[in-house]
């Protein structure tokens, strides 16, 4: 399936109504695979199959993985892509032959705690939901501290709009650490949007925007997630692919802003400015290039996202004075002046 065959299973994929099935994306994980299927294969939960996809890294990872699994009594079975696709399409591709009741992410560079899934399990039983929003997450530090992440979901999420809860972000971005009903899921016809940096973003949003109803579950330090240099969200903010990603997440805000005007609902009008502020920064602060690139990347930006709510306006007329007065004196001066000319 999308050039993907599966090559091995300990145990006939296919079992009880229960099965959750975690997918995992493995791309250049050597140092941390181990631990990461390890954690999986430990879950107090009975029933879990462990899919991986190989995504061309070209290292040990696989094969450290697979002598982990080999050893276990769970359901496992490894995807190959034919060629490096991303992160978004293994985890598509891994969803698409999924055999469980629930689906769970764990990115390949983390690992959970031994009852971060039945957590999760019991809470999307509780509630009756489809999606279930683990708490406990922590931050693995190079030091080996650990730090709370960003923001700890509300724990009054069955009480809530899923697609409100998610502007204000009581709901995390990131895939990981939430349990989804699968075949509620797959009828949204939602993917992961492939070839974009800070897919999880996109993806978040649309998943809220249906009618999933989601719930909290409860626990502490259940998720670890792994800071280290060579992760993707270590890379420069400035980076061309980190920027197209981030243009990608605020064309669907904007689309929909306009389609379903939006920009009459205070939170998202709010959520919106967030966005468009943080790429008009990554613009105007943007290393390794010209003030005259820079420039022409602002004209670009002010021009595709036009209409205005008042959240952006004063961000949208410095970039618009950058861009003209950029053309009769030096692109320098005019970032100057535009930013203190209000």
């Amino acid at each position: 399936m999308n050039g993907s065959l599966p090559v091995a299973s300990t145990l006939p994929i296919g079992g009880s109504v229960d099965r959750v099935s975690v997918v995992i994306p493995v791309h250049k994980v050597e140092r941390f695979i181990e631990q990461c299927v390890q954690s999986v294969v430990e879950q107090t939960y009975p029933d879990v199959e462990i899919i991986l996809v190989d995504d061309c890294g070209g290292d040990r990872s696989i094969e450290l993985a697979e002598a982990v699994l080999k050893k276990s009594a769970r359901p496992w079975q490894i995807l190959y892509h034919e060629k490096n696709r991303g992160q978004s399409a293994a985890r598509n591709t891994g969803t698409d032959v999924a055999t469980g009741k629930y689906l769970y992410y764990v990115d390949s560079d983390d690992y959970i705690g031994k009852n971060a899934i039945a957590a999760l399990v019991e809470a999307i039983k509780k509630f009756d939901a489809h999606i279930a929003y683990g708490k406990g997450r922590k931050m693995l530090m190079p030091d080996g501290s650990l730090k709370p992440i960003w923001k700890e979901n509300a724990d009054n999420l069955h009480e809530m709009d899923p697609f409100h809860a998610h502007l204000q972000e009581d709901t995390p971005l990131m895939p990981w650490h939430r349990l989804i009903d699968l075949d509620a899921y797959r009828k949204t016809g939602i993917r992961f949007k492939e070839g974009i940096v800070h897919e999880d973003d996109y993806w978040s949003f649309e998943l809220s925007r249906t009618n999933l109803r989601i719930c909290t579950a409860p626990g502490e330090n259940l998720y670890f997630y792994r800071q280290h240099p060579d992760s993707v969200m270590a890379e420069d903010k400035g980076t061309e692919r980190r920027l197209n990603g981030r243009l990608a997440v605020l064309r669907l805000h904007y689309r929909v802003m306009l389609d379903e005007k939006l920009y009459e609902d205070p939170i998202f009008r709010k959520r919106y400015a967030h966005l468009f502020h943080q790429i008009a920064n990554i613009i105007t602060v943007r290393k390794n290039y010209s003030y005259s690139q820079k420039r022409q990347l602002a004209e670009n930006f002010i021009n595709e996202f036009s209409y205005i709510i008042p959240e952006i306006r004063k961000t949208h007329i410095r970039l618009r004075r950058f861009v003209s007065w950029g053309r009769y004196i030096p692109a320098c001066l005019a970032m100057k002046l535009a930013s203190v000319l209000f």
